[in-house]
């Protein structure tokens, strides 16, 4: 037990430090090494993914291909209800596609909250996301946050609690748990209810890599359009003396000046400060972040790339989308479905879709030729009398048919 304690002693302190406040990462150097600590602030997750072209990119596209998404009633594609009317014009300020829009940015940052007036659905019922950079947690409530609450009675107690939300005068609202719907974007399990962790926690180091690239880049841009100048030194001539301030001053005068022939009294050299940028290869850093960045929220990179302009053929880019929506972005919008039937407690279930969008059509086009192509090919099989299991073993499937194959028809041959 005393041997392993400094083990213990290690997780305890991060798990403490993160259930209190989050699991930021900051940068800092030390004795020429990369040294990262944790600090809590969901403001700086969120400044970090603003200030960063490569974090940007990631979450824009993320966010303008799930503000495409239609929602409607399930089994019920054009039925109509309020909520879908609210859903349109949730408040004054924003149109369906922003909120869908602010939901996800919001979700990717780690977690969000829904606040409505009311949990009943009118037209003077406004909706609106509440940023979890602007969220902080009492203490008090903190401590309550990662228990199991088994009566009724238990979790209406812990609902009454209140957080803080900070305005950006500094002034602070207290809201109570009851009046919030929480959305979560890896899971609300692990040390909070109401405040699940960041993808942002494992990516600060890529970003803060992309942040170094950058700028690197914009020194040795700034040391690209400056040169040194410095006489040259004959091997054989140890005694020869560095240059005076009068001839420094003459050199860098004869070198700034606007002739284009200069004569000077002894042989230069002149060497700028950054002779190849290309070396440095910062932009293939910035890339490189991009895609780390983009794969961990699940994004293909044909669609990473089709962003850029460049790389996968179209037929390749429409099934990657289609991936994208289907494993990435459909799992989060079923999240906000099933969010919004308990909030609001509806009694209709409703599902999010991305089918009329083009690629989309494209690939169900490409699924009806594959099965069409493969219902010809049982038939022509069949027709030829290859059994039933035969069939399924060549064309890899598992299909149980309702009759038996048909037989080939015999062929008698005249005898003359």
């Amino acid at each position: 037990k005393n041997d392993m304690s400094w083990f213990g002693n290690l997780f305890r302190t991060n798990i403490a430090s993160r259930q209190k406040n989050g699991s930021d990462w900051f940068y800092n150097r030390d004795g020429g090494r990369a040294r990262y600590s944790t600090m809590a602030t969901n403001r700086a997750k969120l400044e970090a993914v603003l200030s960063n072209p490569a974090a940007l990119t990631v979450f824009k596209l993320q966010c303008d291909l799930f503000s495409l998404g239609k929602i409607s009633i399930k089994d019920n594609p054009e039925g109509n209800a309020p909520i879908l009317d609210k859903l349109k014009n949730p408040n004054p300020f924003q149109g369906g596609r922003q909120f869908l829009w602010d939901y996800l940015f919001n979700i990717m940052l780690g977690y969000t909250f829904l606040e409505a007036g009311s949990k009943v659905i009118t037209d003077a019922n406004n909706l609106y996301w509440l940023s979890s950079a602007n969220v902080e947690f009492p203490e008090e409530l903190r401590n309550k946050l990662d228990r199991q609450y088994q009566s009724r009675e238990s979790v209406d107690e812990l609902l009454e609690n209140t957080l803080d939300y900070t305005n950006y005068d500094n002034t602070i609202r207290k809201i109570k748990l009851k009046t919030l719907g929480a959305f979560a974007d890896l899971t609300n399990g692990l040390y909070n209810w109401y405040g699940g962790p960041s993808v942002l926690d494992a990516l600060y180091k890529v970003i803060t890599n992309s942040e170094l690239a950058l700028d690197a880049k914009n020194i040795n841009l700034d040391f690209s359009g400056k040169f040194v100048v410095s006489g040259m030194v004959k091997d054989d001539d140890i005694y020869q003396q560095n240059l005076s301030g009068t001839e420094q001053k003459s050199i860098e005068d004869a070198v700034g000046g606007e002739k284009q022939i200069t004569a000077v009294k002894t042989p230069i050299s002149i060497s700028r400060y950054v002779e190849d940028m290309g070396k440095l290869e910062l932009d293939k850093q910035y890339l490189t972040s991009y895609y780390k960045i983009g794969k961990i929220f699940g994004i293909p990179r044909d669609v990473l790339e089709a962003n850029l302009e460049k790389g996968s053929t179209f037929d390749n880019q429409a099934n990657a989308r289609a991936a994208h929506v289907e494993y990435t972005l459909n799992p989060k919008g079923q999240d906000l479905m099933d969010g919004l039937k308990k909030y609001f407690s509806l009694d209709i279930d409703l599902v999010m879709t991305w089918d009329h969008l083009n690629f989309s059509q494209e690939t169900q086009q490409a699924k009806m030729k594959n099965s069409l192509a493969m219902a010809e090919a049982i038939s022509t099989l069949r027709l030829s009398g290859v059994s039933d299991q035969s069939i399924n073993e060549l064309l890899e499937i598992d299909i149980v048919f309702e009759t038996a194959s048909i037989e080939a028809p015999e062929i008698v041959e005249d005898v003359i």
